[in-house]
């Protein structure tokens, strides 16, 4: 079987792209060290211009969730990488599908819970906006990919053990 180097290859730069981003917090502390006038930040669709207590947490919290997907892209990376091997249903793989699956879920409901505390702390109102759109961004959407990754790692250890079975017999 050809790998798939196109996938790897898209992978590789969005990994790339996605270590880069991970350094503007960086930039902005130091644009804060050199002037006294803040940028506004914008976190979930809001914009910030005064920092306390509260927007910081937000803040730190938003970029645990952007370390997540950065770590999810990186598995990704390693599990595409894997198959360049010609050896599959490893306990490697198995478990990358695993903790892919589960960490994409654990993101995606830890945007929902940050959605909804931002708009507790920044809008000082209790609710939630709710909508079912067709783009990849959907909540349900990325809860069931995440269950999908989870799938397929046990789909591939039923396979591993299937070729182990084989194996035997022959």
């Amino acid at each position: 079987m050809k790998p798939p180097v196109l996938l790897k290859t898209i992978l590789d730069i969005c990994f790339f792209l996605l270590i880069c981003s991970l350094f503007s917090p960086l930039e902005l502390l130091i644009h804060f060290q050199m002037n006294d006038s803040p940028l506004p930040i914008e976190l979930n669709n809001r914009l910030i211009t005064t920092f306390n207590y509260n927007t910081i947490i937000l803040l730190i919290i938003n970029y645990s969730i952007t370390i997540i997907y950065v770590y999810i892209v990186y598995l990704l990376r390693k599990l595409v990488r894997s198959f360049f091997k010609n050896a599959y249903f490893t306990r490697l793989q198995i478990s990358l599908f695993r903790l892919i699956g589960q960490l994409i879920i654990l993101a995606t409901i830890s945007e929902f819970i940050m959605s909804l505390y931002t708009t507790l702390v920044l809008d000082k109102r209790i609710g939630f906006n709710f909508s079912i759109d067709g783009s990849h961004n959907n909540l349900f959407y990325t809860l069931a990919i995440g269950l999908f990754f989870i799938y397929l790692g046990k789909l591939f250890n039923k396979s591993k053990s299937l070729q182990e079975e084989n194996e035997l017999t022959v």
